[in-house]
């Protein structure tokens, strides 16, 4: 046996040493932010389920904040097809060459990285329009589910969090 052989046993005991001696820690750790995650989950439902309660008893109005959350996916979809639009248009003015070393070349000028950057700027763009979007969508469909259905929905709430804090 060889002296690479010895430095790993070493090397292991060293390790296996310092982790039982930092797992108590670690497992503390991530206990915290179990919590820490679990009350943020919890406060977010129960804002969700104030929401949900003031829109379905008429403390707020229901078609004025649906109209809100519209008007930002309208706004979120407005913006994707705009980017994405612009994006198209930048690229077909940058000019093209059916050689890829060519085409490759060309974009490694100075002059093309304007366009480039511009190009990219605005595809990251529409990518975040799109996620915004989604958001919205998303959350709308969550309200509408939730007025619809609203005592299965209280009572779920209910079973899983217990009773809302008034």
């Amino acid at each position: 046996m060889d002296i690479r052989f010895w430095l790993g046993v070493l090397a292991t005991l060293v390790i296996t040493a310092l982790a039982n001696l930092v797992q108590p820690k670690i497992v503390a750790y991530l206990d915290s932010r179990k919590l820490l995650f679990a009350e943020k989950r919890r406060r977010t439902a129960t804002k969700f389920h104030e929401l949900i309660a003031d829109l379905q008893s008429g403390r707020r109005d229901r078609h004025i904040y649906m109209l809100r959350v519209t008007m930002g996916v309208l706004f979120a979809t407005q913006t994707f097809i705009t980017a994405a639009v612009g994006s198209l248009m930048v690229w077909a003015m940058v000019p093209y060459s059916a050689n890829l070393i060519d085409f490759y070349q060309m974009l490694l000028q100075q002059s093309a990285r304007g366009p480039i950057v511009a190009i990219i700027s605005l595809q990251l763009l529409a990518i975040f329009a799109v996620v915004l979007s989604a958001r919205g969508l998303r959350r709308m469909r969550e309200i509408t589910n939730a007025l619809e259905n609203f005592e299965e929905y209280d009572t779920k709430f209910k079973q899983k969090w217990g009773p809302p804090p008034s």
